[in-house]
């Protein structure tokens, strides 16, 4: 008895044209889709996170943009001169004219110190900014090599961290001479170590990694690794050091202005202001709070901030 084997044949589907599974082409719900798991919706559900969990951080961000707002805009805030003297008008309290006072030579006192903040933020900004970037770049290749590339850097690394941040800053400007670009390059030297320090633990950690051997082992070079797979890795802990070092490069410069070591007169520093009003603290206290009350908010909204990075950040914390 013969089998008879009957064979059907399915005749294939043809898609659209330029469809390579000869199906439907990607419509606007995959479009849709694929931003919703984009790099930009996940920094705006960042944003909104943070906004959620952190309301001092965002009080703190706001007051931010505010200082920089009146540091910039400072000609529309104020009329008047910081380094005008009004002889006629020494000493006088806060009014509907000067808001602040005046000093001792007749300046206001309100002038000064929102011209005042234009030098403090541009120390602080270009403070952080250079030290992030020779930090980052010592450090990263300081652990990625190791050996004795990273004994020798981490020595000197070390030599200029055993000296106390003030003391080694004074040295600097007092060997430089008081102006801006020394006191940001002594700040400059103070800070970068930190910074190294960081990257560096990053790098230590970030080369033993399967991405950092697969991109060795398909030939990248060592500083192209470092820049692609290194460098991104590790910003996180970064940028949670920079936030945090505003305040204190703001205090430094305060610091070293009220030494005389900071900008010189008679360009407005909040540091300087101290050191003129402290002997005229008693009879007239708006001089000195004025100022000191500038840094303290500063310094405070800086810090809050950048604690409130780090706990956005850090996912070892428990929000």
């Amino acid at each position: 008895m013969a089998t008879v084997t009957t064979s059907t044949t399915t005749k294939p589907t043809t898609g659209e044209p330029g469809s390579p599974s000869g199906g439907s082409p990607p419509g606007p719900s995959d479009a849709r889709v694929s931003d919703e798991n984009g790099p930009r919706a996940r920094f705006k559900a960042s944003v909104r996170h943070f906004i959620r969990s952190q309301p001092l951080g965002l009080a703190a961000f706001a007051f931010i943009v505010l200082l920089i707002l009146l540091a910039v805009f400072a000609d529309l805030v104020t009329s008047f001169d910081p380094t005008i003297q009004n002889r006629r008008d020494v000493k006088v309290g806060p009014n509907g004219t000067f808001f602040f006072g005046t000093d001792h030579l007749g300046r206001d006192v309100f002038a000064r110190i929102i011209y005042g903040s234009r030098i403090s933020l541009t120390v602080a900004g270009s403070v952080v900014v250079l030290s992030t970037f020779i930090g980052v770049v010592i450090g990263g290749v300081s652990g990625y090599f190791g050996g004795w590339v990273d004994l020798v850097l981490q020595r000197i690394i070390d030599a200029v961290m055993s000296i106390p941040v003030l003391v080694l800053a004074l040295f600097i400007v007092a060997l430089l001479g008081p102006s801006l670009r020394n006191l940001v390059l002594a700040l400059v030297v103070v800070y970068t170590p930190r910074f190294t320090r960081i990257a560096r633990g990053e790098m230590l950690r970030i080369k033993e990694s399967d991405y950092v051997a697969a991109a060795e082992a398909l030939g990248a070079r060592p500083f192209r690794t470092i820049a692609r797979h290194g460098v991104p890795n590790l910003m996180a802990p970064i940028i949670i050091m920079a936030s945090l070092s505003f305040g204190n490069a703001i205090v430094a410069e305060a610091a070293l202005s009220f030494l005389g070591l900071g900008v010189p007169p008679p360009n407005p520093s909040w540091g300087r202001m101290v050191a003129d009003a402290k002997e005229w603290i008693r009879l007239f206290p708006w001089m000195l709070l004025a100022p000191a009350t500038a840094i303290s908010l500063s310094v405070l909204a800086f810090n809050l901030f950048g604690d409130a990075v780090r706990d956005h950040l850090d996912p070892k914390l428990v929000r």
